[in-house]
This record gives structure tokens, C-alpha cells and sequence, in this order.
């Protein structure tokens, strides 16, 4: 435990079960996470059936400790009180903020050490304030539903929580932050998390580097993104996914070499020799000629072969498998991502073994989930032990020329390697929150984002949002000069980040233990799409190919239509990838606060997919339906409108008498086809009949507003530039614009990660043009005198804008 990055670190927890996975990631890395409950909690399965163990929570718990206290008044326990002083972190969630039990001023007051994170599905104010929600309402109220499924069939929901999980990533990134800056700055914080935010820049954001899923404006975007203009859903498929002799696979081609593989692969037909198909544009104007020449290929071939010819042709080819496939998948197994775990006394499962890779050690599973109180007796030793273990704050409050007070990560150097959609998203955290982060780049190889595939294009639209508030470092570091222009700058930054494939910063003798040697306290981190270890760790990887080897795609469809895949769209795990990996930084940058040493951190994308599935893993595993829905009804029920959607959540009986209420059939409640909740699922078809009568007559505002106001979870299917009128996101100022040379008008952006009481974020930064800093570097962190840097900008080692030089 003394090794873990968050070791010492005390979390109380006091949550109704949403967000658990929040306290879990934190405690994979070490915190020591302390659950407080009643000794008479009951923890039913996510259907509420006794019958079925709760396995979300078995999972969403482990390397937690329990407390039970039987006081109504948590507020006035003296025992609680004597936890929250020892701690350093204080979750709070609830489905509703007037759930939440606990008043965060009052605890600040008491204990302006501590950093609370109280976490709502909307947050404490605007006018969702007091909806209640489920993962499907999160996904069709922040937009990424309506990129869900093949239209013109109705959008296909996902039965798992997609949109929970990823928002576990950004509240664990949220409050680390938090705790960060107590440790800089000395003073706690209150953080105010909304699902709903967290989910919309998490899961596929219309806002940020969202690939060709979309663009967030109301108007058609920049040339370079041909499938932001569609206000209806998406009908391309960039993502495509083609049936073979045992199931699937998913078949990228999207840099042209991978398009010259592919014709060769094809047998170089001459129907498909027009220059036309060098072009991703070219090719979805053919894509159903392609798709025929594909499925004739691939037809009386299995997917394991297909995947192992297709990459090595340099095809980002992927088999879309099963859970039972993944979990069986024989480089998973050479990886270490499962492991036999006990969940409790009588169930042992094959589960996920933790997200991350740190120092060769992979960090999550070490424990089950406690029962109700099972360290009661404990408590003493804990709350006295807080003293020895808790790291504290060296430094007291400071503030900026001005007034201001500066970000959490301020002093931060990040040197970054990172690129398309994974690698910008971390740079971009770390940059939102203070840290100087300087982009390395090279105008030879320059990132894929970074300019448009049309003759003009200034700057790629995806780049410009998923670059801001960086410094470009123009460099050749394929010469041994500019190699060692970025060790200098290694000497002094604190976190190197990349996502090349594996090996790569090795090869250029910029890998860990190379930069360790000039900086033995340097962070670094290395993802890729399956690890640097194992069969498949040289395949290339985009997350639609992740996401279908990792098991997300195969649940993720139409439960009638076995090809009837719903993922097509979408940009996925890429950002909740990019928050884990962040995670995983910020841990080691507190660990070497009060360590001193740095970290080799190494992140697969595959892994961290496979993390957040792992509820259905442990179902999987005992042998419970994947496909059942938790409720009837439960899903998108069409209303009045062109293709316009509502969803309708059913959680329980409860939930079923006010939805009777509400639509003024109260009879239904009494009805023994739909009285209880088994009974509903049995007869959902004629009950989702009878729904669907009443919905197709009204708008699906109308019908989320009045289910809404009696207790019903209920949302209706966004398109993104619906969301830039959203009243919840207005109110509670989520949204801002980023002014970026090169475009006529500013992009609609995510103005803050989180709502902070004492992080203020500044005004949105642009993004860097190739090179922009690079003189300045040179001055400011080499040291370079004018001649030097002349002769190296001479001989291409240095590569700043010509307009400077």
C-alpha cells in the first residue's frame, strides 16, 4: 500500500450508490477510502431482485472499508465528525442535490482542510436542479443518443452505464485536482458535479475533439468536418462493421496508406482505382460498392484471422467480441487484465483487474467490498491514525498579481507528445487547470488533427478544441539534436504524456528510463490502444476498434437485430481514457510531492474499456441476462416531431404508480400484466404499445417535464446544437466560445471541467499555430543564444514559424 501513488490519502464516503466507481478509482491507487453506511443497508441488485446478488455494487466497492452509523442525524454524530476532521476528500451523491445530507459550507467552516465533491445527476442549481435521471436519460439529454443506433430505426439505447462511469473518471479527475491544490495552496474546496455536464464532454462530446461524430454548431463546420451539418442522426457510418464466417469485425480505413493496403488487400480491382477513394470523403460517396467488395472478402474468413492478416497489412482491422471472448482472449491473459476475485463469501468471478499500469505493478484489485459495518471496530485506530499518514499542505493560500488565484496545476510543466483525439484530451486537462504544456511537434509529421483535408484549411476544427492553452515546441526529433533539445526540456517539466504505439519514445531514446536518467522525478505516461505487452500490442488502434475487441460494441445493439450495432458514430472511450490516464498522473505527481520519485505509467485504452464494463463482467461470469432491461418500461419512446425521442425510465414500482399518475392512468398500476416490476418485463411489448399511443401526441419536452414533476426519470433525445439553448447549461454557465484564428466565428465550446468554488477557470485560451512558442522555448528553457538557434532553424532541427525567423 506504501507504494501506491495515494497512499495516505483519507476519503469518506457517503453515497446512495451513485458515482460508487468515483471512491473506487481512488482507491485503486491507494487512497484509503472509507465508506460510511447504515448497519442495516440492504443491497439489492440493480434489478431489485433479492434473488440476484448486487453486483454493481460488489464491483463499484472493492478496496473500500465500511463504517455503519445509526445516527439520523449524521450531521450531530460525533463519530462522523471525528472521520470528516481525519480526512482529506468528503464524496457526497445523491440522485438529487436535496439528497445530499450534508451542507458543504458548513463542512468548509468546520474543516477548511477538506475538499468535498457532492455529486447530483444536474447539480445544486438551474431548472433540472431537481430532476432525477438514469444512465439512458444521461445519454439522451446530452445528445450522444441521437448518434446512437442506424437510423431510420429508433436510436438504440445502451444497457450499461456508459454515461456513469465515464463521469466516475471526470469526478476522481475533478477532486484530485482539488486535492491538489489544497496541498499547493492550503486551503479545501467544494466542488459542485453534475452528471449531466460530466457525461456530455465524457462519453462523445459535441463540444471538443469529437472526431466525425460532431461539431456542436448550428451551423455547417469547417471544411475538414463533413458530418457536423447533419441535424438529423448521423445516416454515414465512418466506423463501419462487417459480418465474417464467425461473427464480426470492424474494418477502419482512414489515412490513405491504409487505404493503399486495403486496395492491395482487395486484389487492386480497377473499379476502385479512381483517385477519388484516397479520400475519406471520396470513399463514403462509394461506401456501398466498398461495402460489398468488404463483406466478399471477409465472408469465409473468422475475425481472429482477419484482424491478425488486416494489421499486418497496416489495417486497423478489429474483431468485435463478446464478453466471454474478451475475457478468454488469450492477449488479456498475457496482460494480467482479469483476475479471480472473491466478490463475496460464496461468488468468485473472473473481473477486470484495474485500469492502469504503474511502475510495472497493475494498480486496482487488492480486496472485496466491505459488508455494512464491517470496520466498526477499527474506527479508533483509523481516525487516529489520520495524523501519521494524512500528507498535509506546506504552503498557504496564494494569489496572482491582481488578486486572482492561480489554478491548481500552476508550476506544472507537461511535455507533450500527444495527438489526435486521447492525446489532446490530456494535454488539454492539464492546460485547462494551469499547467504549461508544451505540444512537441514536427511540420514533417505533423498531428493528423492538426490540418484539414481540404486545400486552405488553416487549422483543423477537432485540433482547435483539442489544443487550446498549449505552447508549440517545433522540433526534428528524428536528429539526434533535437532528441536532446527535449531531454534539456525533460530536465525541467514534471509529466511527459504520449499515445504512440508502443516503443516508440524508446526507439527516439526518449522513453522512461531515458528521461529518468536527466530527471529522475519525471512523470511519464504511455497509452495505446491494447498495451505495450502481448499479441496485439503492435495493432494499430482507433477507440471504434477498441471498443469492439474490448466487448462495448457487441452489447452495444438492436436486442432483435444481431448486426444491429449502435455504435457507428460514436468517439469512444478516447476521452473517459484520457481522464483515467490524468488520474493516474495527478496520483503520481502527489506521491512524488511527498516521495520524490517519479512513475512509468502505461495506459491501455482496451483496459480502461474493460474496467468500466466491469458490472457486465461479473454478470457474465455468475451467469446473469446482459440484455435485460432494469425496468419496464425503459427506453426511447417516439413523440410528436420528426424523429423526435423521448426517454422513459421506469426504475420501480414506485417509479411505476407516479408514471400512472402522471399520464392520469392510474388503473394501469393495479393491473396484474403491469403491477409489479417482473410482471411489467414480462408483457413490456404490450405496455410499450400503450405507452407509445400516448407519446406520439405529445412533444417530448412536454412528456419529459411532466414526468419530471412527479419523480420519473425522463429525457428527451438532444441533436448537440439543441444543446447550446439548453436551459440547465445556460443557467449554470457551461458553455463558452473560443476564439481561433482562421475561423470567421468563435467555436461553441466547454467552458470549465467542473463547477469549483475556489478554481476559477480564465477566459478560454486558443490553440497554438505548428511551432508558435518555439523561439521563445529556446530562450526562456534552453538557453539557446542566437547563433545556435539560428544554425539549428538552418539545418530543420528547429522549426519555428516562418513569419519569426
Amino acid at each position: 500500500m506504501e507504494d501506491l501513488p495515494l497512499a495516505g490519502v483519507r476519503v469518506v464516503e457517503l453515497t446512495d450508490g451513485l458515482l460508487d466507481m468515483t471512491g473506487r478509482i481512488l482507491g485503486d491507487f491507494g487512497a484509503d477510502v472509507i465508506k460510511v453506511e447504515s448497519s442495516d443497508t440492504t443491497r439489492l441488485s440493480v434489478t431489485g431482485r433479492k434473488s440476484e446478488p448486487n453486483l454493481q455494487f460488489l464491483v463499484e466497492n472493492f478496496n473500500k472499508t465500511s463504517v455503519a452509523l445509526e445516527s439520523s442525524n449524521l450531521a450531530d454524530d460525533e463519530r462522523f465528525s471525528t472521520l470528516l476532521a481525519s480526512a482529506d476528500i468528503f464524496i457526497q451523491a445523491g440522485h438529487r442535490y436535496a439528497d445530499h445530507p450534508i451542507e458543504a459550507e458548513g463542512l468548509l467552516a468546520l474543516y477548511p482542510h477538506l475538499v468535498v465533491l457532492s455529486v447530483s445527476d444536474f447539480g445544486s442549481t438551474g431548472p433540472y436542479s431537481d430532476f432525477v435521471a438514469t444512465d439512458a436519460v444521461h445519454l439522451a439529454m446530452g445528445s450522444q443518443l441521437s448518434r446512437s443506433g442506424a437510423w431510420p430505426r429508433e436510436p438504440a439505447t445502451i444497457p450499461f452505464d456508459l454515461a456513469y462511469h465515464s463521469s466516475a473518471a471526470q469526478a476522481a479527475w475533478a477532486v484530485l485536482s482539488a486535492y491538489y491544490q489544497r496541498l499547493v495552496r492550503g486551503h479545501g474546496d467544494h466542488i459542485d458535479f453534475s452528471v449531466f455536464e460530466a457525461a456530455i464532454e465524457v462519453v462523445d462530446p459535441p463540444f471538443g475533439t469529437a472526431g466525425t461524430a460532431s461539431a456542436g454548431t448550428k451551423t455547417a463546420g469547417a471544411p475538414t468536418d463533413p458530418y457536423s451539418s447533419e441535424w438529423g442522426r448521423p445516416q454515414s457510418k465512418p466506423y463501419p462493421i462487417y459480418p465474417c464466417a464467425d461473427g464480426f469485425v470492424r474494418c477502419l480505413v482512414l489515412a490513405p496508406g491504409q487505404w493503399k493496403a486495403m486496395y492491395g488487400w482487395l486484389g487492386e480491382p480497377e473499379v476502385f482505382s479512381d483517385p477519388k477513394y484516397q479520400t475519406i470523403l471520396g470513399r463514403d460517396q462509394e461506401k456501398d460498392a466498398l461495402e460489398r467488395a468488404y463483406i466478399e472478402l471477409f465472408r469465409h474468413r473468422t475475425k481472429a484471422d482477419l484482424a491478425v492478416e488486416g494489421q499486418t497489412r497496416g489495417i486497423p482491422i478489429a474483431p468485435v467480441l463478446s464478453l466471454a471472448e474478451v475475457a478468454a482472449e488469450r492477449h488479456f491473459a498475457q496482460r494480467g487484465a482479469f483476475v479471480k476475485a472473491e466478490l463475496e463469501d460464496d461468488i468468485q468471478a473472473l473481473i477486470p483487474s484495474g485500469f492502469v499500469e504503474i511502475d510495472g505493478e497493475r494498480i486496482g484489485f487488492r480486496h472485496r467490498a466491505p459488508r455494512p459495518g464491517e470496520h466498526n471496530q477499527s474506527l479508533g485506530a483509523v481516525v487516529n491514525s489520520s495524523e501519521e499518514t494524512a500528507p498535509r499542505a506546506e504552503n498557504a493560500p496564494q494569489t496572482l498579481a491582481g488578486g486572482a488565484a492561480p489554478l491548481p496545476l500552476t508550476g506544472v510543466r507537461v511535455i507533450d507528445f500527444g495527438s489526435i483525439v486521447f492525446g489532446a484530451e490530456v494535454g488539454r486537462l492539464f492546460a485547462d487547470l494551469g499547467a504549461d504544456v508544451i505540444k512537441i511537434e514536427n511540420n514533417a509529421f505533423p498531428d493528423k488533427y492538426r490540418g484539414g483535408s481540404e486545400p486552405g484549411s488553416l487549422i483543423a476544427k477537432n485540433f482547435a478544441l483539442g489544443n487550446r492553452g498549449r505552447r508549440s515546441f517545433g522540433v526534428d526529433t528524428r536528429a539526434p539534436e533535437g532528441r536532446d533539445l527535449v531531454k534539456q526540456l525533460a530536465v525541467s517539466a514534471d509529466v511527459v504524456v504520449s499515445n504512440f504505439k508502443p516503443g516508440t519514445l524508446e526507439r527516439m531514446g526518449l522513453g522512461y528510463a531515458e528521461l529518468a536518467a536527466v530527471n529522475p522525478q519525471i512523470v511519464w505516461m504511455s497509452a495505446s490502444g491494447f498495451g505495450d505487452t502481448g499479441d496485439w500490442a503492435s495493432w494499430l488502434a482507433y477507440g471504434p476498434g477498441v471498443r469492439s475487441a474490448a466487448g462495448l460494441t457487441s452489447l452495444w445493439r438492436y436486442p432483435d437485430d444481431p448486426s444491429g450495432f449502435g455504435d457507428t458514430t460514436t468517439v469512444y472511450p478516447d476521452h473517459a481514457a484520457a481522464r483515467i490516464a490524468s488520474v493516474a498522473i495527478l496520483s503520481a505527481l502527489i506521491r512524488r510531492r511527498n516521495h520524490g520519485n517519479g512513475a512509468d505509467i502505461r495506459v491501455s485504452q482496451a483496459e480502461v474499456v474493460i474496467n468500466q464494463l466491469s458490472h457486465e463482467f461479473a454478470r457474465e461470469a455468475v451467469g446473469l441476462d446482459l440484455t435485460r432491461a432494469p425496468g419496464a418500461p425503459w427506453g426511447a419512446f417516439q413523440s410528436a416531431g420528426e424523429d423526435d425521442w423521448c426517454v422513459i425510465c421506469v426504475r420501480d414500482d414506485a417509479d411505476w404508480a407516479n408514471f400512472c399518475s402522471a399520464i392520469g392512468h392510474p388503473a394501469w398500476s393495479a393491473d396484474p400484466m403491469f403491477s409489479d416490476a417482473e410482471a411489467r418485463m414480462a408483457n413490456c411489448e404490450q405496455l410499450n404499445a400503450h405507452i407509445n399511443r400516448w407519446t406520439t401526441d405529445r412533444s417530448p419536452v412536454e412528456i419529459m417535464e411532466l414526468l419530471q414533476s412527479h419523480g420519473v426519470p425522463a429525457g428527451v433525445m438532444n441533436r448537440p446544437p439543441e444543446l447550446l439553448d439548453n436551459p440547465q447549461l445556460v443557467a449554470r454557465d457551461y458553455l463558452g466560445q473560443q476564439v481561433q484564428p482562421g475561423f470567421d466565428e468563435p467555436l461553441n465550446t466547454v467552458r470549465r471541467p467542473f463547477l469549483s468554488r475556489h478554481i476559477n477557470i480564465p477566459a478560454i485560451q486558443e490553440s497554438p499555430s505548428m511551432g508558435r512558442d518555439t523561439l521563445v522555448i529556446c530562450a526562456e528553457l534552453l538557453a539557446l543564444g542566437t547563433a545556435e538557434v539560428e544554425r539549428m532553424v538552418g539545418q530543420g532541427v528547429l522549426q519555428p514559424p516562418t513569419s519569426d525567423f
